[in-house]
This record gives structure tokens, sequence and C-alpha cells, in this order.
């Protein structure tokens, strides 16, 4: 459930915005024991140095280390050697990118510098000297894999074998499962956690935790719209002015705007030193396409409901849009052949969450976050065509 609300909130909800101010950057726990029962293991040809790295960072984990087994032990200091190695032997960086594309690190292959993929999934059983970086798609980590640097996860999920040496964090952003994504991730198997069921089937206490959120997530949006029409009514006014009147330029803006957002998360974790503003850009993504999804919701309430309360309007807008996936979740949970049409009918309702909140996101920049009426927004646009060179015909 965790996993779905931080996606939706991605793509246009604001629900999980502090867990993705605070990137999840964590180290696990038996990773970290591992590494203090290795600088016990390695004291002899260390000088001391790694060895006390080893032990500040096994200081919040003692009690963990006694039952790591002598084997644990031996895959990190043979990883550990092996990374030494690595970086002595390299003699330039080579940063292995693939955007668009899923990328294999075969067993044997060596990367000298990090393995960037954007839009594709990353598997990795070779080595990698830098960081392994997966940005929209699934990550596997073999049991033969060695990586040097940081595990990096945006918006997809991670698969690491136990027996995989990751000298660096693990670090993880957002989780892909919405819409036909979600579709795959179950008639594939993703969901390692069910070896033994098939691949459609949940428990009860799934489906109905499936359907709770879904309610949850409708009464959120319901609050977040009553506090709009609070604090920010004429801002709201404007961006629902900008959608009502000129919907076609805001679905194109808002269009490009998630064509614009990947290609900067790109840039920002190929540059590495632009990783820490990710969160920043995940935030303006969130606030924005919340925004502007709320005011969708609102101007559609308008059209079915005409002139009666803002909140029953805002409250029948959303339950619009987000009534195919509560009506999915509801469908499934006897299970069986109608867990199968209930998914359908969820992924249905998630891809017009993501429609509205994409339109609604470009109904927000087009209006400069409600500070522009319709009528200035136009005269600025018509001052730019105005202003740009043109070419005359000889």
């Amino acid at each position: 459930m965790c996993r779905k609300w931080i996606s939706r909130a991605l793509a246009g909800s604001l629900m999980l915005a502090l867990p993705v101010l605070g990137v999840s950057s964590e180290t696990d726990e038996e990773d970290r024991a591992r590494s203090a029962q290795v600088g016990l293991e390695v004291q002899e040809t260390d000088e001391g140095g790694d060895q006390g790295e080893d032990a500040s960072r096994s200081s919040d984990v003692e009690d963990e280390t006694s039952v790591k087994t002598p084997e644990d032990a031996n895959v990190d200091a043979i990883g550990r050697m092996k990374c030494e190695q690595l970086e002595r032997d390299r003699t330039r960086k080579k940063d292995a990118v693939t955007i668009g594309a899923s990328r294999t690190i075969k067993a044997g292959e060596v990367v000298s510098g990090d393995a960037v993929v954007v839009g594709g999934n990353l598997k990795v059983h070779g080595s990698i000297v830098g960081d392994a970086v997966c940005v929209g798609g699934r990550m596997q980590v073999g049991p033969e894999a060695v990586v040097c640097g940081e595990l990096v996860t945006v918006g997809g999920i991670s698969e690491v074998d136990p027996d995989a040496y990751i000298k660096g964090q693990k670090v993880a952003v957002g989780g892909l499962n919405v819409g036909p994504f979600k579709i795959l991730r179950h008639l594939k198997g993703w969901d390692r956690r069910r070896p033994h069921h098939a691949a459609w089937s949940f428990d009860l206490g799934e489906r109905f935790v499936e359907l709770v959120s879904e309610v949850v997530l409708l009464l959120f949006m319901l609050f977040v719209g009553f506090l709009t029409t609070v604090f920010l009514p004429r801002q709201m006014d404007r961006i629902k002015e900008h959608l009502a009147q000129d919907f076609p330029r805001s679905a194109l803006l808002g269009v490009g705007m998630m064509i614009l957002v990947p290609v900067m998360a790109a840039v920002l974790l190929v540059t590495c030193i632009g990783i820490p503003f990710l969160p920043l850009l995940a935030l303006a993504v969130v606030v924005t396409g919340t925004l502007g999804y709320i005011a969708f919701g609102h101007v559609l309430g308008q059209r079915l409901l005409g002139a009666s309360h803002e909140m029953a309007q805002i409250f029948a807008g959303l339950l619009l849009l987000q009534g195919a996936s509560i009506l999915g979740n509801l469908i499934a949970l006897p299970g069986g052949t109608f867990q199968t049409i209930g998914v359908v009918f969820d992924a249905c309702g998630q891809v017009i969450f993501l429609g509205a909140a994409t339109i609604g996101l470009g109904a927000v920049v087009y209006s400069r976050f409600g500070k522009r009426t319709l009528a200035e927004s136009q005269t600025a646009r018509k001052r730019n065509d105005d202003s740009a060179p043109r070419v005359e015909a000889p």
C-alpha cells in the first residue's frame, strides 16, 4: 500500500510529500552488520583504516552482529577485496548510461564508472566500480554482482540477491505500482513474497486494504480541496479558468511537463551532484500535480452539479475521477474472476487519475501557479509571439 501511495504522489497527489522530501537513503541492517564482521576479518590487511569505518557503521546494529554467519562475512570480504582490485586497475572512469531501454551487466563484465538506466530495467550480474542507478524501472542484482558504489532506485523496484556485494548505501525514491505497470507486475510474478500463490492471487485482507487505500486517497484529496478553497481561492479560480476555457493548451503543456520532468531527473542523476535536488523536483511535481488534479475535479463537478456548494462540486468531481479505481477494488474483493475484472477497472481508474493530474499540472504552470488570469496569459503569449524574430521570404 505504501509503494502504491508513493507512486501516486509522484503522479500528482500530496499524500506522501514528506517521505519524498526525506529521500529514503537506507543501509540495510544486514549490510551494516556484515561490514562490521568484515572489519574483524580483514584487520590484518586493512591497516586499521577500513576497520575504524566499519566499527563506526556497526555501532547502531551492535546487537545484530552476533547472528551473522561466517559465510556472510566471507561474501563481503571477497566483495571488498574485489572492489579494491577494480579501483586499482581502473585507468579511467567511463560511465554506462542508457535511456529508454534496458541494460544487462553480464557476469564477468566490468563497468569502470556509474551504470545508469532511465526508463528501463537494469540487471547486474557483473561488477560496477561506481554507482548503479535505475530510474522508472526494475533493478535486479544477481548473486555474483559487485557494486562498489551506491545502489539507487527512483520510481521503481529493486531485487538484491543476498549473496551480492553492495559497498555503499541503498537509496530508494518512490515506487512503481500504478495502472498498466500494476497489471504487468502481477502477471509476471514480480512479488517474490508469494512464490506459492497464483499470479493474480491476493488474500482478502490485502484486497480490502487496496479498497481502503482508494477511499482514504479520495478523502485526503477532498481535505486538500477544502484547504484550497479556504487559503487559495483566487489562485484556484484562475487555474480552473485556464482548464475550462483553454483546455487544449493546458493538456499540451501538461504532457510537455511530464516529458520534461524525467529528462530533468536524468540530468540530475547523470551529473551526480544534482542527486540531492531530486527530492525538490519530486516535491514540485507533487504539489503542482495535486493542485491541478483538484482543480480538474472542481471543474468537472461544476459541469455536473451546476451552481451548487463548492465542496459538493469538488467531491462529485473527485468521486468521478477515482470512481473506477474504487469500483475495481470493490469488485475484486471476492477474488477469482472478479479480481481480474477489478484489476482492469483499477488500471483504467489510475490512467484517469494520471491523465487528470497531468492536464491539471499543465493548467497550474500555464497560469503561473494561479498568479495570472487567462486574459493575462493570452496577452503575455501574444506579446512573446510578436517579439519573436520573423524571417521574411525573399
